[in-house]
């Protein structure tokens, strides 16, 4: 009887833990979290900074501020990085130092 006992608590809490891991399938689509699993990575290739002018090259391809890339616009070159925002969100891309 105790066996008993003890298998049907391990069935049930069992049960427990697999429906806490399930997805609620009616839950409503969230579009901001697929985007953000989906953001393209940016690799700073290069960076050219004079007084005149800022230029990078990211992804293999060069930018300067204001211009767009993978949906993301560059708003600031600095010396070892640079800025991009994209959704409303600023971030940073650096550049690889190289020893």
């Amino acid at each position: 009887m105790p066996r008993l006992v003890v298998v049907l608590l391990a069935l049930t809490l069992s049960n427990v833990a697999i429906a806490q891991e399930m997805r609620d399938p009616t839950r409503p689509y969230k579009p901001a979290a697929v985007r953000k699993a989906i953001q393209p990575s940016f690799v700073v290739n290069a960076i050219f900074v004079s007084s005149r002018r800022q230029v990078a090259v990211v992804n293999g391809q060069r930018v300067t501020v204001g211009d767009r890339i993978d949906g993301a616009v560059v708003t600031d070159i600095e010396k070892h990085q640079i800025t991009l925002e994209m959704d409303g969100q600023a971030f940073t891309a650096a550049m690889k130092r190289t020893r």
